[in-house]
C-alpha cells in the first residue's frame, strides 16, 4: 500500500514524534510506501528522514486532501487527536485513525470523528479499544512501542546515572518524566500538583529520598512552575532536581538521555490524570524500574507492578467526560510500597519482562502487520437492521 502518515515529525522531542520515528521506517520495510505529513517539526519544507519524505502538514486538515492525493495514498494513518481532525475538509481521504482515548466515556467530539464513514479508528490500549466497541466502531488494536535496544537495564547505569543527576548513590529516588502543560493551570494534566504535594509528606518520613522531574520547571501557562510549587509544597531544594534549562534550548536530552536518567531510578511516578497511553510507563519498565500509576485509563494495563494510585472522578468540562483526580494519601501510600520494595530483583526483572511485550519490533510484526493487512481488505459494511420505532412508524 501507499501510506501517508499525518501526525508530528520523527524529529521533534514528543511522543507522537518518538512514534512517528519508530514505526515509520519498520511499515516501510514491510513492503509499504511511506511519506509523512508532519503537522508539527518541519516549516515551509520538504526533506527526507530516512529516505522518507516529510511534508510540511502544518495546518493538516487544509493540506492533508493535497498531500494525500500528491503521494496518491491509499490510507493516510494519523497520530494524533482525533478531536482536532474536521473530515469535512478532505472528504476524498481515507483515514485510519491511531487515536488517544483517555477518558471514560470517550468525550463525544471524539467519538463523532471516528463515526465518520471514512475513519476507520485504531486503538492504542485496551481500555481505547473496548469503548470504541461499546460505541461499535469496531476499532483495530495497536499499542504503542519503545526501542528495547535503547531503553534498557545499563551496566553501572544506576551509578552512572546519579552521578549526572548530582543525587547521592544510595538515595531512593523516585522518578517522574512528562510535559509540564495540561488543561489549564488549574489541572495539569500529569498531576505534578498531587505528586509534589505527596513526596513532601514522603521527604518528611524518610531523610534519603529525592525527586528528580524530567519536564521543564517553568513554561509559559498553562505550563507550572515547578520551582516556586515544591516550595510551597515544603519539598527541600536539595531533594528535588529537573534538568538544566539549556539542557532543552541545546536539545541535548535524546531517548539514551532520558533512559540514562531512568537507570537511576528507583520508581517511576506516572499519577497522571489521563493517558491515551502512556510511553514512559513503558520505557521505565524496560529500563528495570517498577513503575507506581494513576487508576484510570490506559495506565493500569501498561503496570507489571500494580500499584495503582485511586482517586476521584474529575470533570473536564472542554471534553465533557470524566478523568481522574489522584488521591495524595493514595500516591503515598504507593510510594511507602516502592520503597519498601527497593532492590527487589525479582520485581526489576518482571518489569523488563512485561517491558519487552511493547518492544517496537514486537508490535510492528504482531500489530502492525495485520492492522495493515486489515486496511487493504473492502471496509465490510454490516446489514441494515431497522430498530423498533421505525419499525412501528413503518407499519403505521
Amino acid at each position: 500500500m501507499r501510506i501517508l502518515w499525518l501526525s508530528n515529525s520523527p524529529l521533534a522531542a514528543s511522543g507522537y514524534g518518538q512514534q512517528t520515528a519508530l514505526f515509520c521506517s519498520r511499515i516501510r520495510d514491510m513492503g509499504h510506501d511511506v511519506a509523512i505529513a508532519a503537522n508539527h517539526g518541519v516549516r515551509g519544507k520538504t526533506i527526507l528522514w530516512d529516505d522518507i519524505p516529510v511534508f510540511d502538514a502544518s495546518a493538516p486538515n487544509s493540506t492533508v486532501s493535497t498531500f494525500a492525493k500528491h503521494w496518491e495514498a491509499d490510507w493516510t494513518i494519523c497520530l494524533y487527536d482525533a478531536w482536532t481532525l474536521e473530515p469535512d475538509k478532505w472528504p476524498d481521504v481515507k483515514m485510519a485513525a491511531w487515536a488517544p482515548i483517555d477518558m471514560a466515556p470517550p468525550p463525544q467530539r471524539v467519538l463523532a470523528v471516528l463515526m465518520e464513514e471514512r475513519v476507520q479508528p485504531i486503538a492504542m490500549s485496551r481500555f481505547g479499544e473496548k469503548w470504541l466497541n461499546t460505541a461499535e466502531l469496531n476499532p483495530l488494536y495497536v499499542p504503542h512501542g519503545v526501542d528495547t535496544k535503547v531503553f534498557r537495564p545499563l551496566e553501572d547505569g544506576r551509578e552512572a546515572g546519579r552521578e549526572a543527576l548530582r543525587i547521592p548513590p544510595d538515595a531512593f529516588v523516585v522518578g517522574m518524566v512528562g510535559a509540564n502543560r495540561g488543561w489549564s493551570p488549574h489541572a495539569c494534566r500529569k498531576a505534578f500538583p498531587q505528586a509534589f504535594d505527596a513526596f513532601a509528606h514522603f521527604c518528611r518520613a524518610h531523610d534519603d529520598v529525592y525527586l528528580y522531574c524530567h519536564t521543564q520547571a517553568f513554561t509559559a501557562p498553562p505550563g507550572l512552575d515547578l520551582i516556586f510549587m515544591a516550595r510551597a509544597m515544603g519539598i527541600p531544594e536539595n531533594r528535588i532536581a529537573f534538568p538544566e534549562d539549556q539542557a532543552w534550548h541545546l536539545h541535548v536530552m535524546d531517548s539514551h538521555f532520558v533512559a540514562a536518567a531512568m537507570n537511576s531510578f528507583d520508581v517511576l511516578l506516572n499519577c497522571s490524570m489521563s493517558e491515551g497511553f502512556g510511553v514512559p510507563i513503558i520505557e521505565a519498565q524496560a529500563c528495570g524500574v517498577p513503575v507506581i500509576v494513576s487508576d484510570h485509563s490506559s495506565m493500569p494495563e501498561l503496570s507489571q507492578t500494580q500499584w495503582l494510585v485511586g482517586g476521584d472522578r474529575w470533570w473536564d468540562g472542554a471534553q465533557m467526560s470524566f478523568a481522574i483526580m489522584p488521591s495524595v494519601k493514595s500516591i503515598l501510600e504507593n510510594l511507602e510500597i516502592a520503597y519498601e520494595a527497593r532492590g527487589d530483583q525479582k520485581v526489576k526483572d518482571a518489569a523488563v519482562q512485561f517491558a519487552q511485550t511493547y518492544d517496537a519490533d514486537r508490535v510492528a510484526e504482531m500489530y502492525w502487520k495485520p492492522a495493515l493487512e486489515a486496511l487493504g481488505r473492502p471496509k465490510e459494511i454490516k446489514p441494515f437492521k431497522p430498530n423498533r420505532a421505525m419499525r412501528r412508524k413503518v407499519k403505521a
